[in-house]
């Protein structure tokens, strides 16, 4: 094997030790109730290779995302191993670790292009050390921990295989690679403007005068780039429709534009502040209430965005990486950073996966700059330098993949970072109901009820705890304030209808499973209640067919199953009678 193939191996297997090393906890982790259970635990329609699941990976946005390509991923992990949260975490680890080893090839090509006849050692250090640098930043836990995040991972791979095929110019291969980006997940739309920017820099295709693009020597560059902006176009159409069609996307009515620009401007900074100094990292940023243009927060921001932005454009000429990957973190974060507003958070560390690889090739191309001005001494003590930098960083990780070994683990270190979160809050009481922890649960949804009064999942989720806990009058006053703040609430409907159940109340319940039906027609369990009743009242066409929708929805849903067999067998024996 020639001796940079060789280099190349062990690099390769270096990177993939150290990211197995640095994410170790999570082999040991389990599902979260922070979108999994939703996702993976209570969702049949993934699993299985016939036409109907493939059919609803290939239209659905479940959840606010297009992501075809991932839910297929989840299907061949539960074909194989059901739902052992081993295997999950297992592939999202071996995605990022590859991801790693491709980032270090990719980081190579660049370094190589920018620095001309530069020494291949040093190259492959800085390269080395750019790919670790992305590979065990405590900011990636996010992304390779959370099991619903396989999308990151899986995405992240086919963006990387896009940008080096595009380095090597193969560009039929890096658009095949960049459209299986897009069905693992949107957030790799920017790619073309990317290629764009390396066009002018390191490949130096392109004039960093715009006005030239339009020449003749130029105009074969842009036209190469038409299929990745339609695709790019396409897929952004999809994103914004399918977390429009999950309620998910702030609308301009509740939070205007001059907020959406001071969010916009405060999350450019945040992800460089964070990669910088990782601390206090949370599942969850909630918006500030006073995040506004004025701001401190904001204007500290913007000034640190624009000091950055006339740095690199001043030493552009003695660095032109500097500021292609500036420019790089600039066009991938921009969707990401608040302008279209999605949920209640006004960051997240997983929206750094993509745009933080920029700044470690910035890294990167700070180390190899440095081993280029030094003596051989100077080299060797800045390596040392560079190991005590990785396996800080490591630790960090470590610590940070801990946190997210189990939902109460979880969401008992966002509380420790921001007590006044009514999210953290509900979702600590649902983990520690879910250990049949009711008491303390409902302790937890009154704190988080205190924060926010108008949170109707908290309102139901404390309702479910009093009803555990035999008080059923107060979980039926629960209920109905839940449904007073969010009418259309489909899991308070259908608990109110159990409650009324229980009190004998069957017209009252057969109602509230009715409008559970309505307002969540995936509702598999209110349909078996709701045929239960009918059932009941001799309608026995209409209960039959409420289970056979039901076990369409859940085929795993057992008390739909075993109420039709009975059904159907009593029918049987009464035409027998009858006869």
């Amino acid at each position: 094997m020639p001796a940079e193939r060789r280099r190349q191996v062990l690099v390769s297997l270096g990177l993939v030790a150290a990211t197995f090393a640095a994410f170790g906890p999570v082999l040991r982790a389990g599902f979260v109730n922070w979108d999994d259970a939703a996702n993976l635990l209570a969702n049949w329609h993934y699993r299985g290779l016939g036409l109907a699941q493939f059919k609803w990976m290939a239209t659905t946005s479940f959840g606010g995302c297009y992501q075809p390509l991932s839910w297929l991923s989840y299907d061949l992990n539960y074909l194989f191993w059901g739902l052992n949260p081993l295997a999950y975490h297992l592939t999202n680890l071996v995605l990022h670790a590859a991801n790693a080893v491709l980032f270090y090839l990719v980081a190579r090509a660049l370094f190589r292009l920018g620095a001309g006849e530069a020494d291949e050692t040093r190259v492959s250090i800085a390269a080395a050390f750019a790919a670790l640098f992305f590979a065990i930043h405590p900011l990636r836990v996010e992304s390779v921990a959370w099991v619903t995040e396989r999308r990151d991972v899986l995405s992240g791979a086919f963006y990387l295989g896009a940008l080096l095929f595009y380095l090597r110019r193969e560009i039929k291969a890096s658009l095949a690679c960049f459209f299986l980006a897009l069905l693992a997940k949107a957030s790799g739309l920017m790619l073309p403007a990317v290629f764009l920017i390396l066009d002018v820099y390191p490949l130096r295709r392109l004039s960093i005068n715009i006005r030239e693009w339009l020449s003749q020597r130029c105009r074969p560059v842009l036209l190469e780039k038409i299929p990745f902006f339609i695709l790019s176009a396409v897929f952004g159409v999809v994103a914004l429709a399918g977390q429009r069609g999950a309620g998910a996307l702030v609308p301009l009515a509740r939070e205007n534009f001059a907020a959406r620009l001071a969010q916009s401007v405060f999350g450019l900074a945040f992800y460089p502040m964070k990669t910088l100094v990782p601390a206090r990292l949370s599942p969850i940023y909630e918006m500030p209430p006073g995040l506004y243009l004025p701001c401190r927060e904001v204007l500290a921001g913007a000034a640190a965005v624009l000091a950055l932005s006339v740095l690199f454009i001043w030493l552009r000429k003695k660095w032109p990486a500097g500021l292609a990957a500036w420019a790089c973190y600039l066009v991938l974060i921009a969707p990401l950073s608040g302008i279209f507003p999605v949920g209640r958070q006004f960051a997240a560390d997983r929206y750094s996966y993509l745009p933080c690889l920029a700044c470690a090739v910035l890294a990167g191309a700070v180390v190899l700059a440095a081993m280029n001005r030094l003596k051989s001494a100077g080299r060797k003590i800045l390596i040392a330098a560079l190991a005590l930098v990785a396996l800080g960083l490591g630790r960090l990780t470590w610590s940070q993949t801990e946190i997210w070994r189990d939902s109460e683990a979880l969401w008992s270190r966002a509380i420790a970072l921001e007590p006044g979160s009514d999210v953290a809050w509900d979702n600590l009481g649902s983990a520690l109901a879910a250990q049949g922890k009711a008491a303390l649960a409902a302790d937890d949804y009154r704190k988080a009820l205190l924060i926010n009064p108008n949170y109707a999942k908290a309102r139901n989720n404390l309702g479910d705890a009093l009803a555990s806990l035999g008080q059923a009058a107060p979980a039926l006053a629960e209920y109905r304030r839940a449904l007073k703040i969010d009418p259309d609430f489909a899991a308070a409907h259908y608990n109110l209808g159990l409650a009324l159940a229980a009190q004998g109340k069957t017209w009252q319940a057969q109602a509230e499973y009715e409008r559970a039906v309505q307002d969540a027609p995936d509702f598999a369990e209110a349909r078996v209640n709701l045929g239960n009743i009918l059932a009941k009242q001799g309608k026995i066409a209409q209960a039959e067919a409420l289970y056979e929708q039901a076990l369409a929805i859940d085929p795993g849903l057992a008390a739909a199953r075993q109420n039709l067999f009975y059904l159907r067998r009593s029918a049987r024996r009464f035409d027998r009678l009858s006869r």
